[in-house]
């Protein structure tokens, strides 16, 4: 199969994405195995990391028709959420526009190091990570009931949220994060890839972001709360004329603005407006309780307790729980056999007058 046909069967079966048993998360998985492609808490088979550059290919929540047959032709605007994509195409070649793209560190409550593709986007108020990196470490989360909106007036909500330490692969800088889980938080970066190799960048510097002209999946949205910290740095340096300057920042050198596409394709004519409807694509994923603890009454915690004593598991794999009862309604029914067996004779005398 596929690996998204796989996820698919991992979904539908409620399966650990890390070792494919039942009855718990990856973030919970006890085995010391891991992908061997990536290093990522999941099994091999489910690694999207297939091409040699080594960007992972996710699948995406939703996709529309000319992303996939013509994305090649495309101009990407990103919205302030960035689950509301916009695709247009004209009939004459027109500038590019690089975003500012970096590979940051994402540190888990394990102190396992992550790194990931992020989008410094100054026009988004939050931060945002999608629901692919967030399985993949070990973080708690807690829910929100957060509604999120973008460009023309269209809006979702968000329903978790966890912090994170973020850090520079080429600085000390780190910084803690409030991120909220989207199935996807963009589209891929840039929307074409760039042809640089006449470019002349300058010897010694580190990019924020080595693979900047090739499109490729963004993880993390980093926005306006730690976006100017990023760019406290002084630096910036020109690439001549009709190529975007290199600015610096704490992730390293990024490259950002107008460049010159000097080959363009004929483009379909098309206008498309995708809204990611976050609560049907939720629904694709199974339950996950709530790590957050409540009060809970004496008859939930009574509950509770019976279960973990009197579960067992079946040789078919089911779970089978005694049937619990109330001792107070017991000892009310004591001594009513004589009772019991008096209506039950009555009911076979009248089945013997009418049997109908």
């Amino acid at each position: 199969m596929t690996v998204d046909e796989k996820e698919q069967v991992v979904r539908n079966n409620r399966l650990c994405r890390n070792c494919l048993r039942r009855g718990h998360l990856a973030k919970e998985c006890s085995s010391e195995s891991s992908c061997r492609k990536c290093k990522g808490r999941h099994h091999t088979q489910l690694c999207y990391t297939t091409r040699a550059d080594g960007n992972s290919q996710p699948p995406s929540v939703a996709q529309s028709s000319e992303t996939s047959q013509s994305n090649d032709h495309l101009s990407c605007t990103p919205a302030m959420y960035t689950g509301v994509t916009s695709f247009t195409s004209t009939n004459e070649a027109r500038s590019k526009v690089l975003l500012a793209t970096a590979i940051v560190i994402m540190v888990d409550d394990n102190g396992t190091q992550y790194p990931v593709r992020a989008l410094l986007d100054s026009g988004s108020e939050c931060c945002f990570a999608t629901e692919r990196i967030y399985q993949r470490m070990k973080v708690h989360r807690s829910k929100v009931n957060l509604p999120i909106a973008g460009i023309g007036a269209a809006s979702t909500r968000v329903h978790y949220k966890f912090q994170i330490t973020i850090k520079s692969r080429v600085s000390s800088y780190a910084t803690r994060i409030e991120a909220f889980v989207l199935p996807k938080v963009t589209v891929d970066l840039p929307s074409i890839s760039i042809d640089a190799s006449n470019w002349t960048l300058p010897s010694g510097i580190q990019l924020a972001d080595p693979s900047f002209y090739q499109s490729g999946t963004i993880d993390v949205v980093l926005g306006a709360e730690v976006f100017f910290d990023l760019f406290s740095v002084e630096g910036r340096i020109s690439l001549g004329e009709s190529l975007p300057p290199l600015v610096n920042s704490v992730f390293g050198w990024v490259v950002s603005g107008k460049t010159h596409q000097r080959r363009f394709r004929p483009p379909l004519a098309c206008n498309d407006a995708t809204i990611v409807d976050i609560q049907r694509n939720m629904e694709r994923f199974w339950a996950i309780e709530d790590d957050s603890t409540s009060v809970q009454t004496a008859t939930e915690a009574y509950c509770e307790k019976y279960f973990s004593e009197t579960v067992t598991r079946c040789e078919d794999g089911r779970y089978m729980v005694q049937i619990p009862f109330k001792e107070d309604v017991l000892k009310k029914l004591q001594n009513k056999r004589r009772t019991a067996l008096h209506r039950y004779r009555f009911i076979e005398n009248r089945y013997d007058r009418d049997p109908k």
